[in-house]
């Protein structure tokens, strides 16, 4: 009888082991999805596109400005900037064939938005993403005004994207007077930030004219200083807003480790002078009637 049981205990563990050995060399197959076919957008700096929480790869709106130090190019390329990724991802049945997505594409940014011709946005066959090659140009230096370009997924023969709420995304992009990345680390010299200030910088400068700046002991060491570090050269014909912000960040960030001695009084003298000329320039508009406000109605002012 204990021969039995023996025996019958070895015939089933060589039963589990074979029946774990066919399991695990088990051919993979392709994912099969249930439910009506969907599409949504996928755009963080999360690349997975099979992550499922849906919180960690979509926002609703992203800025983007150009004026940011690290920003300053011609064109804003998704997919190819970090934390600017923009694909469109296909929930349903798996296809054996190309399927067209339909966009959407509206905002009074519409002018700097390049998508790559209407028939080459589809969903591969046997795949389930695609990467949106969307371009966003940079507006004029001009104009600071905030771009918008919203884009919709809409419904065709394939998809029914508007079953959810991750169809649409918008992009609020341009020459947007937004903090400098590095403005925190000089506010015992020009205090909270607000736009309005940043206007009042720029046009101070200006005022003083390029003759004077260009000749100025204290821009010419630090513009010699920022050459040799292959920096942002900082120029007054016109001193435009690029050169404000470059002055804030990217001269701030080549300074980094130099708190003391010839190039950092420079650089503070500068700033200590820009302030002056704000805040003349704000005298004479107030006088004038026109006092400037920032974004919650206050008159700006400098420490």
């Amino acid at each position: 009888m204990q021969a039995n049981n023996k025996s019958n205990t070895l015939q089933l563990l060589s039963l589990a082991i074979v029946m774990i050995s066919l399991l695990s060399c088990k051919k993979e197959m392709p994912p099969k999805f249930s439910g009506e076919d969907f599409t949504y957008f996928v755009n963080t700096n999360i690349l997975d596109a099979n992550v499922r929480n849906i919180q960690n790869v979509y926002v609703a709106e992203k800025e983007f400005s150009f004026l940011i130090s690290f920003n300053q190019m011609d064109t804003l390329k998704l997919n190819e900037v970090y934390n600017h990724n923009l694909l469109i991802r296909a929930e349903g049945r798996m296809s054996d064939k190309n399927r067209p997505v339909l966009l959407e594409v509206e905002g009074n940014g519409v002018e700097y938005a390049v998508l790559p011709p209407l028939d080459s946005i589809y969903i591969s066959a046997n795949e389930s993403v695609h990467k949106l090659k969307l371009k966003l140009v940079r507006p004029p230096l001009s104009d600071t005004a905030t771009k918008t370009l919203t884009l919709t997924l809409k419904n065709n023969q394939f998809f029914k994207p508007g079953n959810h709420t991750w169809y649409r995304i918008t992009y609020k992009f341009g020459n947007m007077l937004q903090q400098p990345a590095y403005f925190d680390r000089n506010e015992t010299f020009y205090g909270n930030f607000s736009a309005a200030k940043m206007i009042v910088m720029q046009e101070a400068v200006n005022r003083k004219g390029a003759a004077y700046w260009q000749s100025n002991a204290n821009m010419t060491t630090l513009n010699n200083f920022i050459d040799l570090q292959a920096g942002k050269h900082l120029y007054f014909d016109p001193f435009s807003f690029n050169d404000l912000y470059n002055f804030i960040d990217d001269t701030e960030i080549l300074l980094t480790g130099i708190s003391s001695g010839p190039l950092r009084d420079a650089y503070n003298s500068i700033k200590t002078e820009i302030i002056s000329l704000s805040k003349t320039l704000l005298i004479e508009k107030k006088n004038a009637g026109h006092p400037v406000l920032d974004g919650n109605g206050n008159e700006i002012s400098f420490p």
